[in-house]
């Protein structure tokens, strides 16, 4: 790091374009699966290769990109936000209050949105939670030197697959529930919690992120170079170590079967937790992607180009995204289903009240697969006016409790 082709910058950082269109094009995608989710037939698994269909796959794999983007970039962001405020204490506090608001909002706000109950179903440990806690995760690490951070985060995503064979001992209810929140997620009957996002891994991804905050801070060829390097290395990792089916993913890809089949077989890797695999070939694009978006913003002299501007107004306000769109795609949905069918139901008010087994959804659940494709698209225009406008109060404002919606 001491050439000057490396050499970081004394300034403050700047706010960077590319990053916030980057996170604004994960949130369309992101978009897309939770309308998909509410609109769609759940009794039709997207990657049951022997139900699926190539459109449906592609509707669910492409989301996947967003959980490891949205919890890399936190890391880079409190990376950037500690050389902006010069201060590794106002950043570890700005981490635990941030993480512990993003939990509670995922058992209240985010948990009725998705449900529209409180009663019916099990409270969900998924990816809001699942940012707050690896937040804090970081917040106890950052205490730590830079090089430390980045070790413990690399070695936490190569590495931790070593773990899945290894299970808690039996009779040891406490040694479970630890084992459950920290690698293979599962069901807590005592806390009526489904641990869908397990901390280990996701605290490997935001430690990633962090060190790869620096990186953001060289000279814009040189981080480009880094960035585009950088993914695809991980690519072609991905693509040789699944080939050769032998470490990083508890699932066994199929090259025996029919194309597209095979194809959507090689492709399929285990997010819950997320596998090593599963983080090469999201994070890996994901770079390459943001070296791109990176050029494209310095081509047009550091103002970001027109066609980027939607991505930019997503991405610059994410939670307030988030709870706005889970809110407007289950209320439209059930006015769709009122309207159609005559109850004002939605996929996920069905399942609270038909339970786990999908044999018992009734026959009016869920529409094709192409109601889903225009309807993403409705909630977009909707949601781009009032991004636009909640982005504008937050940067008018000079209330610090902005920044935490």
């Amino acid at each position: 790091m001491s050439s000057p082709a490396l050499e970081l910058s004394q300034k403050k950082p700047p706010r960077l374009d590319c990053i916030d269109a980057l996170r604004g094009l994960v949130m369309i995608f992101m978009c897309l699966d939770h309308t998909r989710e509410f609109y769609f037939d759940l009794r039709i698994n997207p990657e049951d290769l022997e139900k699926t269909s190539p459109l449906l796959f592609a509707t669910r794999w492409i989301t996947h990109f967003c959980a490891p983007t949205f919890i890399f970039l936190a890391g880079v962001g409190a990376y950037l936000y500690e050389q902006k405020t010069n201060s590794r204490a106002r950043v570890m506090q700005f981490l635990f209050t941030r993480g512990l608001w993003l939990i509670f909002l995922e058992f209240t706000v985010v948990h009725f949105g998705w449900l529209q109950t409180f009663s019916k179903f099990a409270f969900m440990f998924i990816v809001i939670a699942a940012i707050g806690a690896s937040m804090i995760a970081l917040g106890c690490l950052i205490v730590l030197p830079y090089p430390a951070i980045c070790g413990i985060g690399i070695s936490i995503v190569a590495f931790h697959n070593c773990l899945d064979t290894i299970a808690p001992a039996r009779g040891t209810p406490d040694s479970n529930l630890f084992w459950i929140f920290l690698h293979t997620g599962g069901y807590v009957e005592e806390l009526r919690l489904a641990v869908g996002y397990p901390i280990l891994s996701w605290t490997g991804v935001i430690c990633c992120g962090y060190g790869f905050g620096r990186i953001m801070l060289l000279a814009p060829p040189r981080r480009r170079q880094i960035c585009l390097s950088t993914g695809l290395g991980c690519t072609l990792l991905f693509f040789a170590m699944r080939w050769l089916n032998a470490y990083g993913d508890p699932s066994t890809r199929q090259l025996d079967i029919d194309f597209p089949e095979s194809l959507m077989s090689f492709l399929k890797c285990t997010k819950y937790p997320p596998s090593l695999l599963y983080l090469l070939m999201t994070l890996g694009p994901v770079l390459i992607v943001l070296a791109a978006f990176d050029r494209a913003t310095d081509a047009s002299d550091n103002d970001a180009p027109g066609w980027m501007q939607p991505l930019l107004v997503f991405g610059r306000v994410p939670l307030f995204f988030y709870l706005v769109h889970l809110y407007l795609i289950s209320l439209s949905s059930r006015l769709l289903y009122w309207i159609t069918k005559g109850e004002p139901i939605s996929s996920l008010a069905v399942a609270s009240r038909y339970g786990a087994d999908f044999e018992r959804y009734p026959d009016i659940f869920g529409f094709p697969l192409w109601i889903t494709y225009p309807a993403w698209i409705l909630m977009l225009v909707t949601l781009l006016p009032l991004c636009h406008w909640y982005g504008q109060l937050k940067r008018r404002s000079q209330n610090p409790l902005l920044r935490y919606l």
